[in-house]
């Protein structure tokens, strides 16, 4: 709160400082009180009688309420609370693992998004007891609409539909066993800041890296063109002096049933995730 009187009260501080002795020693000759010698130092500052009293009664018993108020910071001078500064992140970070093929033992050649979804869970302790069957099994399904559940059979191909999942859906379905979103639409560098804090990240991309290309599908009384060579992977790792994403492949056929783990160029990668920047992030 501002106080018009303030510089006037400063002003009778300064007096008093330096005429105090003389006030008093002037009042006992005259044979006034204390108070009665004061009080015109600070009338000629400008400061009423009240004001006048409550700074002698300060001065003779105690603290001056009205300077202690007169110290008060304003509101502008108040301290601003400091935004802690967020931990620097390291330049390289390999998220631990479990590998989980979609090929062997359990074949669900369309079945990648779901399957790179349950690695990422495991990754971060989620699903420890669920195995791949049971988890695609539980997944929500549509006859034809990615955007509602996986289109057709993860386990059977189908020319006839797009077979895979939406992220929406997908994260939706995920939540149900740990700390899963939609990390859909966010740039390459939002990707990179949650590899480098630990947290894998599905990414629809294409198989083999290869070229997009469409066809034209049926979606109930519609059709849509969308992307033919769909594929999906989890990312458990960035390097940023080599500028290289770690990838977890669910697809290992070329792999003969190993476990299938690679270093992929961002120069390759990146453009193919951002023809549709769908991704899903588990924490």
């Amino acid at each position: 709160m501002k106080n018009s009187r303030f510089p006037a009260l400063l002003l009778a501080i300064s007096l008093i400082t330096t005429s105090l002795p003389a006030a008093f020693a002037a009042g006992e000759a005259a044979g006034q009180s204390t108070a009665s010698s004061v009080v015109p130092l600070l009338s000629h500052a400008g400061v009423d009688g009240a004001s006048s009293f409550l700074y002698l009664l300060g001065t003779l018993l105690g603290p001056n309420p009205l300077l202690a108020l007169m110290q008060q910071p304003s509101e502008s001078e108040e301290a601003q609370p400091v935004e802690p500064a967020a931990p620097a992140l390291p330049d390289r970070w390999v998220i631990d693992t479990p590998y989980i093929s979609q090929v062997t033992p359990v074949y669900a050649p369309v079945g990648c998004e779901p399957t790179s979804l349950l690695m990422g869970l495991k990754a971060k302790g989620y699903a420890q007891e669920v195995d791949l069957r049971s988890f695609l099994d539980a997944m929500p399904k549509h006859e034809y609409d990615p955007a509602q559940g996986f289109a057709g059979s993860p386990y059977q191909p189908d020319q006839s539909k797009r077979t895979t999942i939406y992220p929406a859906k997908l994260a939706e379905y995920g939540r149900k066993y740990g700390d899963v979103a939609d990390f859909s639409g966010r740039s390459v560098e939002e990707l990179q800041r949650e590899l480098l804090s630990g947290n894998p990240v599905v990414v629809y991309v294409t198989l083999w890296w290869a070229e997009p290309y469409y066809r034209t599908y049926r979606m109930g009384d519609h059709e849509e063109t969308l992307l033919r060579n769909n594929h999906a992977v989890l990312l458990c790792g960035y390097d940023s002096q080599t500028d290289q994403y770690n990838v977890a492949d669910p697809y290992n056929v070329k792999c003969q049933g190993q476990d299938y783990f690679y270093w992929q160029d961002a120069s390759v990668l990146e453009p193919l995730y951002l023809v549709r920047q769908h991704a899903v992030v588990v924490r």
